[in-house]
């Protein structure tokens, strides 16, 4: 899988296999952590670990209403470039990814990561392991959360890039 500048105002990732296409179309549901309390609790998890209740309570009242309207958004815009750029030329897929749209892209696959993670039970050190040959609880979740990880890389080199070639 590659992602490229395709034009001013689009990036390209090409090179989508069969099992990447699947794992993009489920991006959303990936990332949606209604029923999951410890999902839920992971995404909007507490600035002061309830250390300092006054601010706790400002917290649940002023910020994370608008950080879940963000998150919602982010996979709203990412749901649609999935659905309205798809293109599948022989065997390899690509899509298309508006330049304006790649914050959405990668608030919606860390979210995906984070709710997967919680989840799951995913801890920081199962996550830096390559998954289990046999497959334990998690270990499909695992898949997920690596590979959302890497396209966040690849978005973050290509628009890096993008940055650098300005500067020139």
């Amino acid at each position: 899988m590659r992602v490229r500048h395709l034009d001013e105002a689009h990036l390209e990732v090409s090179g989508i296999g069969f099992v990447e296409s699947a794992l993009l179309w489920r991006l959303a549901a990936a990332a949606d952590p209604s029923g999951n309390p410890a999902a839920e609790q992971r995404l909007a998890s507490s600035p002061t670990g309830g250390a300092e209740p006054g601010l706790e309570e400002d917290w649940k009242e002023h910020v994370l209403p608008e950080l879940k309207v963000l998150f919602s958004s982010a996979v709203g815009v990412v749901r649609l470039d999935i659905v309205r750029s798809w293109i599948a030329p022989g065997t390899d897929a690509s899509l298309r990814i508006p330049l304006q749209h790649v914050e959405a892209w990668l608030l919606a696959l860390n979210q995906a990561r984070l709710a997967l993670a919680a989840r799951n039970n995913l801890t920081e050190t199962e996550m830096e392991q390559r998954p289990p040959d046999d497959f334990q609880p998690g270990t499909i979740a695992h898949l997920f959360v690596d590979f959302f990880g890497h396209l966040q890389e690849l978005l973050l080199e290509a628009t890096g890039a993008a940055d650098g070639e300005a500067e020139d």
